[in-house]
């Protein structure tokens, strides 16, 4: 199957042959990538969906970090850290933080495994639907900017006070490095070549 592509860098445009295979191409002008796939099974992609469910779900049931000052001890949650925010009048940063850091996560692995689950031969409408779901939801699933904040507060929070990482830290930072690993595995070429050809 031949198609166009147009380079995101320097808008020229390419005439490739999409392979069967993994493949990855760059523009001739300016060396920007232009297409690339990987040779995985949706089954291998089903996987780690259901991996990413169960560590979110662990991630939301344990506490995220504890704060021992003395013998005082306070734990927080993922969902706690969203309602506390919430009580304090941030509401729509409570609201982003609940976003970017469990809804779109969760929607971004729901509407790949639904793709991949949707039967053979359906209408096409349907596949289409959630590669635009996924394609629009992507950007906004930010959970290593999460982990990251929550590895600079910890850091900064040391001196003060003694920190202990709980269960939900460690499940949670697997559940990014799964969402990020179906990113990279599951491009929207990728998405294609599976609705064109089948799991």
């Amino acid at each position: 199957m031949t198609s166009v592509i147009v380079c995101p860098a320097c808008d020229l445009a390419h005439r490739v042959r999409r392979p069967a295979g993994a493949a990855r191409f760059r523009c001739t002008r300016c060396r920007a990538e232009l297409y690339r796939t990987h040779d995985v099974h949706g089954d291998v992609v089903l996987a780690l969906c259901a991996s990413a469910v169960v560590l979110l779900a662990l991630g939301l049931a344990y506490p995220l970090i504890a704060l021992r000052v003395e013998d005082t001890t306070r734990a927080a949650t993922l969902t706690g850290a969203a309602v506390v925010l919430f009580q304090q009048g941030y509401g729509a940063l409570a609201a982003v933080v609940l976003l970017t850091t469990v809804l779109l996560p969760l929607a971004q692995v729901a509407a790949l495994a639904a793709l991949l689950l949707a039967p053979r031969g359906g209408p096409a409408a349907r596949g289409a639907r959630w590669v635009a779901v996924l394609s629009a939801v992507r950007p906004w699933a930010m959970s290593e900017v999460f982990v990251l904040g929550v590895l600079v507060a910890a850091v900064k929070l040391a001196g003060v006070a003694d920190v202990v990482p709980g269960i939900s830290v460690y499940a949670y930072s697997a559940f990014m490095v799964i969402v990020t690993a179906l990113g990279v595995l599951a491009p929207p070429d990728q998405l294609w070549r599976w609705l064109e050809h089948g799991r």
